[in-house]
């Protein structure tokens, strides 16, 4: 399904995130802004600032409705806040999702929040996220809307559903094989892809391939530590650039990006354009 974006879309061959970690460039794909001019420049860093501008508000002036279904990466409370700020502070008028930096880690979570609730939840999380993004995307298809699905997978400790690791039992080298986390990692990313192909098919279904731009990238590149379980040193998951996940090097910050938008974009084409998630 990504591939049908590539082929549908132009890929960016030289797309660059805008930090090393996930908060900040969150927080860059969120404002449009270097982490160096929001002060968040690292996982430790604060919140954005609460004058700070999203993707989101500027475009609810537009008509836009707005939602995010996924990952919220939020920083520490800043000074003079009572608490951080959420998706509903921040220009979204739904949110579905987690939002601690570890609560990806349980990648079926007994609570999600719903809005500023946390509520009951029973499955796997992006599962969840992307039934949630399929609901919004119906509920406004004769309207301007713009989805932020950030998936929780893959990222941190591989953690995937029984019926998606059956499928690649056997077929990778383990460490431990009472602990297969090759076959994990492997899973989290083909559920990944069907996650991305619902997506598609609704926007099928509902006659707005050709109304709707999609943006498919990463907040880095793969991590190489020991939290990821070593899967993408097994993969080779930045090949072939140096470096991983929190480094400057190649495979650190340049990353995966796809545009798609048939009848507007060029189809089945490369660009060397360099280009970063601060362009968002």
């Amino acid at each position: 399904n990504v591939h049908r974006l590539a082929l549908e879309g132009t890929v960016f061959r030289r797309f660059y995130s805008a930090a090393t970690e996930v908060l900040p460039s969150y927080a860059a794909i969120m404002s449009g802004r270097y982490g160096i001019h929001t002060g968040v420049t690292s996982n430790g860093s604060t919140d954005l600032p609460a004058g700070q501008m999203t993707i989101a508000q500027a475009l609810k002036p537009h008509g836009y409705a707005t939602g995010i279904f996924g990952r919220w990466r939020t920083g520490a409370v800043r000074a003079g806040q009572a608490a951080v700020l959420a998706p509903l502070d921040r220009g979204f008028d739904e949110f579905l999702g987690l939002m601690a930096a570890g609560d990806d880690v349980d990648r079926f979570p007994a609570k999600l929040w719903d809005g500023r609730e946390l509520k009951p939840s029973d499955g796997y999380a992006d599962d969840l996220c992307t039934d949630g993004a399929i609901r919004f995307m119906k509920q406004h298809k004769d309207d301007q809307f713009f989805v932020y699905l950030p998936f929780a997978c893959p990222n941190g400790k591989p953690a995937a559903p029984k019926d998606e690791k059956a499928g690649l039992d056997g077929k990778f080298q383990e460490i431990d094989d009472d602990n297969p986390q090759n076959t994990a990692y492997a899973a989290e990313v083909v559920r990944m892809d069907k996650e991305v192909g619902r997506i598609l098919k609704t926007l099928d279904e509902l006659q707005l391939d050709k109304r709707t731009l999609v943006i498919f990238t990463s907040t880095r590149g793969a991590s190489f530590e020991k939290s990821e379980g070593f899967a993408p040193i097994y993969f080779d998951s930045n090949r072939p650039f140096r470096g991983g996940g929190g480094t400057l090097w190649e495979g650190g910050i340049r990353v995966p990006a796809v545009v798609c938008w048939p009848g507007h974009l060029p189809s089945h084409q490369d660009t060397h354009e360099i280009v970063q998630s601060c362009d968002l």
